[in-house]
């Protein structure tokens, strides 16, 4: 039966949720949200890959552990191809962009790991408390998704919070590597980075106003996830307890950060090229307290674990002026978040 841990950034407690019941499967995101419990949703809902809805049963609360006994590598790395399919598809994407087809849009691969064995159970809570010990700003979730996999989720982007009607949800786009431990300024960082986070910005906007909220932001920051810094402004509104969770969480997903603009185009360009489907990479998850508190999590810096196989995501916002070497090397250093976890 399933089973879920999580740990909310800067959190010293671990939530873990049992299960008797296999988890559902929603209709739509408007769905979420009429009644509490635990939400694990793909980028692009279907058949195959849906909604999945695991209903408040058993939940506990533990202190993080102190220590952790490590583990011993459990890796050969495979899929040497995946450069090359990169390459034709930055080639389709740039186009793309040239000639206005989309703004910006959000290119996504995907790195197959051989095991030396499937993980055991106490195995993949060590990675789990590993993760959380490794990566403390950051939302690290062990998902059991029965026949979607189980999934390590390590998350620096806030997709939605509401916490006694006020919404809160972030726009978080650019990628540095972290030098020495710093990074520089957010009005230093190159006018790709910058215009590429004022992007998500903006559509976060049009999708808040469009619910007649007057949202205030913060300042432009840093926000730091593992060896990554990227930029960041937070968003914050009231939110009427006329507008249901649901409908919010259907306007903002899936944002600029994870997809492109126009959405749409940006969407239908990616489930043409992108060789790989993300399934449940992208999307997002996190517990829903209808009348309490939600905290949902865009689905970044993941493994999917089947069987023998461990599966990495990374994806990578893409302007006219993209470099595609520069791209690529980013989706590794992102995929080296959860990589590092197996070394």
């Amino acid at each position: 039966m399933p089973h879920i841990l999580y740990r909310l950034p800067n959190e010293e407690n671990i939530h873990e949720l049992s299960y008797q019941h296999p988890p559902h499967a929603l209709s739509s995101f408007d769905r979420i949200g009429e009644c509490a419990g635990y939400v694990f949703a793909p980028f692009s809902p279907s058949a195959e890959h849906p909604i999945l809805f695991f209903p408040l049963e058993d939940e506990c609360c533990f202190p993080e552990p102190v220590d952790t006994p490590p583990l011993s590598p459990l890796f050969l790395e495979v899929e040497e191809s995946a450069r090359t399919a990169y390459h034709h598809e930055f080639d389709r994407c740039l186009s793309a962009l040239l000639s206005g087809v989309v703004e910006k849009i959000v290119l996504a691969r995907r790195q197959t790991l051989r095991l030396p064995h499937p993980l055991t159970d106490d195995e993949q809570r060590r990675l789990f408390l590993i993760a959380c010990r490794r990566y403390p700003e950051s939302y690290v979730a062990l998902v059991d998704a029965q026949e979607q996999g189980i999934w390590l989720i390590a998350s620096p982007e806030v997709l939605l919070s509401v916490q006694a009607h006020r919404l809160h949800t972030m726009a978080l786009a650019g990628t540095l590597p972290l030098t020495a431990g710093t990074a520089p300024p957010p009005d230093r960082w190159s006018v790709k980075n910058r215009r590429e986070q004022q992007l998500v910005v903006s559509y976060l906007m049009d999708r808040l106003s469009g619910f007649d909220l007057s949202p205030t932001l913060s300042a432009t920051y840093i926000r730091t996830a593992g060896h990554l810094a990227h930029l960041c402004t937070d968003f914050h509104a009231t939110i009427p307890s006329s507008l249901s969770l649901g409908t919010v969480v259907a306007a903002l997903h899936p944002t600029p950060a994870v997809c492109g603009l126009p959405a749409q185009q940006a969407a239908a360009l990616l489930h043409e090229i992108e060789h790989q489907p993300r399934i449940y990479y992208s999307g997002f998850s996190g517990p829903v307290l209808p009348n309490a508190d939600t905290h949902l999590f865009v689905t970044l810096r993941c493994l999917q674990f089947a069987g023998r196989q461990a599966h990495l995501f990374a994806g990578g916002g893409l302007l006219s002026e993209s470099q595609e070497e520069a791209e690529w090397q980013e989706t590794q250093r992102k995929m080296d978040t959860m990589f590092n976890l197996l070394q």
